[in-house]
């Protein structure tokens, strides 16, 4: 099935918050969605899981984090008709991408 919908993650230097999401998102009920994780940091996070994509976004120098920069890096590679965003440190409810849709 062609997903329906991009989950859209920026996200530095949280790995305990984003492993927390990556359970969040394995419990959605609602399953025709790609995550792509925009990341800004070389800090070790959780392997991905099932229909993670990643991207690494350098940072220019004397930038301290973009979350403006990394948003608009994602939102140029979603081929969704529709967008969650999805903070690394936020919780969400099984049924939240189901009844979003």
């Amino acid at each position: 099935m062609n997903p329906e919908i991009t989950i859209i993650t920026m996200t530095a230097s949280r790995p305990r918050e984003f492993a927390n999401l990556q359970a969040y998102i394995q419990a959605q009920s609602f399953r025709q969605f790609d995550w792509l994780v925009v990341k800004d940091t070389d800090i070790a996070y959780p392997k991905p899981i099932a229909g993670e994509r990643r991207i690494q976004r350098k940072k220019q120098q004397g930038e301290l984090h973009s979350m403006l920069e990394n948003l608009r890096l994602g939102i140029s590679k979603v081929q969704t008709p529709l967008i969650a965003i999805f903070e690394d440190d936020d919780w969400f409810a099984p049924d939240y991408l189901e009844t979003m849709v």
